[in-house]
């Protein structure tokens, strides 16, 4: 009798969460692959937080490889696992910022699945990405009420005076001539950095895109 329930609410646990693997034709392993790979940069971000531009590949891939229906439902199903994980690690930001790929990856896919053109599916996947990201920031600063934008440009600044300071200490043993070369370029550098980060922030969304 025990074991008649263990059987019947395997099967309805199964069926809620849409893991009959055998109907819906998708491997377990790939299933955990997935996870693995949209865990990692949650995980560790340290580590694996560069990941997060390749995150549409192997949402593209699910899709592509088992079709819309299978590959939405390991899709669907991993997400859920590593939300779970991002939920213990108190990590949800970076899970919610992972979560930019999805579209990107389904656009791709359909881009793929209509035979598109390479040039119009990525000018398509570029423009998706932007507004996800575009999206995502501005619901963080409306949480967090922080503009993302200025303090980014902040943090680099920041980071460009914190390393002046360090290479102008006398511990360094840098001679004055070198010392005032590096103030001469960090100050370039920190009144140039405004100009050029849309156009970098642009070039990130279509690399990350043709990637």
């Amino acid at each position: 009798a025990l074991h008649g329930l263990n059987s019947r609410l395997t099967n309805a646990l199964m069926k809620l969460s849409d893991l009959k693997w055998g109907l819906q034709g998708v491997p377990s392993g790939h299933l955990l692959l997935i996870s693995a790979l949209l865990a990692l940069p949650v995980a560790s971000p340290a580590l694996f937080g560069w990941m997060n531009g390749f995150l549409a590949l192997p949402i593209f891939s699910i899709l592509y490889v088992h079709g819309p229906a299978p590959g939405a439902s390991a899709l669907r199903t991993a997400l859920i696992l590593v939300g779970v994980l991002a939920l213990v690690l108190e990590r949800l930001d970076m899970y919610l910022f992972g979560l930019t790929a999805v579209p990107l990856g389904v656009t791709l896919y359909l881009s793929a699945r209509n035979r598109e053109e390479a040039a119009y599916s990525g000018a398509k996947g570029a423009v998706v990405l932007a507004a996800r990201w575009l999206l995502f920031w501005t619901c963080f600063g409306l949480l967090t009420k922080t503009n993302p934008y200025a303090s980014l440009l902040q943090a680099l600044d920041l980071g460009f005076q914190q390393t002046l300071e360090m290479y102008s200490s006398k511990e360094t043993g840098l001679t004055p001539d070198v010392v005032y070369g590096l103030q001469n370029i960090t100050t370039s550098l920190r009144n140039t950095i405004p100009r050029l980060l849309p156009g970098i922030m642009a070039t990130a969304v279509i690399c990350t895109v043709w990637l």
